[in-house]
């Protein structure tokens, strides 16, 4: 595997909690239009568990940001310092004694991000668009999967390592897809010309 560069890391990770922070925001907002307030905790709490099963890395990071804001009196949604190595070693160890590859929950994974953001663009979602929010999410899986600051099980973290090299493989074919229909256009004029002299 090639090795976390800790800047891209940081990057990827900030932009994807800052993100998490605004669907939470949101999230929370929507509870409490329609619920009463004595029930938006217990709710919002029951959300973040439900979110800390999934191996989507988004997922996880709303699942902190809304076990936070179900406090009475939410603070700034934030990872703190990176564990460290050491941490992250211990971490890759217990995940690789599970053994076996999640081949079908990692192909179902790469299969719902890519639904969920068709959805998000709209019916006519531009292959590129959809290819640069899958490489976003194998970046941020590979940053993820092995900090102990997100509450994932072991087989969640496996999905989500073993999601890299499927979410790149997916956005590769929709980039080549993209080219492919370029050229197809790019030919197009001389497919004409060459039909109109027949």
């Amino acid at each position: 595997m090639i090795p976390r560069s800790p800047e891209r890391a940081d990057d990827v990770l900030e932009t994807a909690l800052r993100q998490a922070a605004d669907e939470a925001a949101w999230e929370r907002a929507d509870l409490a239009a329609r619920r009463p307030a004595d029930l938006v905790e217990d709710l919002l709490t029951a959300r973040a568990d439900e979110l800390a099963a999934s191996p989507g890395g988004r997922d996880q990071l709303r699942g902190m940001v809304l076990r936070t804001l179900a406090n009475p009196a939410p603070s700034e949604p934030r990872l703190g310092a990176d564990p460290g190595e050491a941490a992250r070693l211990a971490l890759r160890r217990e995940v690789y004694a599970i053994g076996g590859l999640p081949i079908h929950e990692t192909s179902d994974l790469v299969a719902q991000l890519e639904a969920r953001y068709r959805e998000a663009i709209g019916p006519d979602a531009n292959p590129a668009v959809l290819a640069a929010r899958l490489l976003a999410d194998a970046d941020l899986h590979e940053a993820l999967w092995d900090d102990p600051r997100i509450p994932a099980e072991n087989r969640a973290r496996l999905v989500m390592l073993c999601s890299v090299a499927k979410l790149r493989d997916r956005a590769d074919e929709l980039q080549r897809s993209v080219r492919g229909f370029r050229a197809m256009v790019a030919r197009a004029p001389l497919i004409g010309a060459m039909m109109r002299r027949r």
